[in-house]
């Protein structure tokens, strides 16, 4: 299977496993619906950009023990956070929340506008965007 079923696999389990983490602890806080909004929506907004403009990277096949050993079950980290935010019932003062939030939103920005700037300029032309690399000539064309 491709790379991107397994990263997109991921992707479509967080709010699924969120949301049975807030159910199994009980924690229907601000904090625990802030952190399903955020990590929910980026995850959608994942899952909506591999399918307007996939990364190219993603697509290499790999053989299901590799993609389940080694792309899936270490994307399994990213529960690490809510898992102890939701199982602790944690609370967290105003401020924090805002700046969660803004921090959020400006590197979602950041994020997918850059993806889509990469995409397109690379339709437009192959070779358009180079990057330093470590081989021989320092320059690798994507």
């Amino acid at each position: 299977m491709r790379i991107s079923v397994y990263i997109n696999a991921h992707k479509a389990l967080v709010i699924p496993v969120v949301f049975g983490m807030m159910w199994l602890y009980q924690n229907w806080s601000t904090e625990a619906f802030v952190y399903l909004s955020i990590h929910g929506t980026y995850s959608l907004l994942w899952l909506l950009r591999h399918a307007l403009y996939p990364d190219k990277r993603f697509e290499d096949q790999q053989p299901f023990w590799i993609g389940v050993c080694f792309i899936f079950f270490p994307l399994a980290g990213y529960y690490i956070a809510p898992y102890l935010l939701i199982s602790r019932h944690i609370t967290l003062p105003p401020y924090l929340l805002g700046l969660a939030l803004f921090f959020f939103t400006m590197g979602i920005f950041l994020h997918y506008v850059s993806d889509a700037q990469k995409f397109y300029t690379l339709q437009l032309k192959k070779g358009l965007i180079q990057e330093v690399c470590s081989d021989e000539s320092g320059i690798r064309t994507i």
